[in-house]
């Protein structure tokens, strides 16, 4: 579970625990984003935390556009 404190770009340093945002559906693992955008499903939990931290990853490598961008559609789907 490596990772899933980290912070990314815009944060204080405040670690969130990244884990409280899974949660199950249908016998299938989904992480919440801090916008409130479901992503999945997922096979298993261990699954569903490595799509956070790939999640991480690429908001942590995206060009700053492309951020809000997403940011911009999960707060409208939410």
């Amino acid at each position: 579970m490596s990772g899933l404190s980290t912070t990314r770009k815009g944060e204080d340093g405040t670690s969130v625990n990244r884990s409280d945002r899974l949660f199950t559906q249908h016998n299938y693992w989904y992480f919440r984003t801090r916008e409130g955008m479901d992503i999945g499903p997922y096979d298993s939990k261990s699954d569903a935390n490595d799509g956070i931290n790939s999640f991480l990853d690429f908001l942590n490598t995206a060009e700053e556009k492309v951020v809000e961008r997403i940011s911009e559609y999960a707060t409208k789907a939410a």
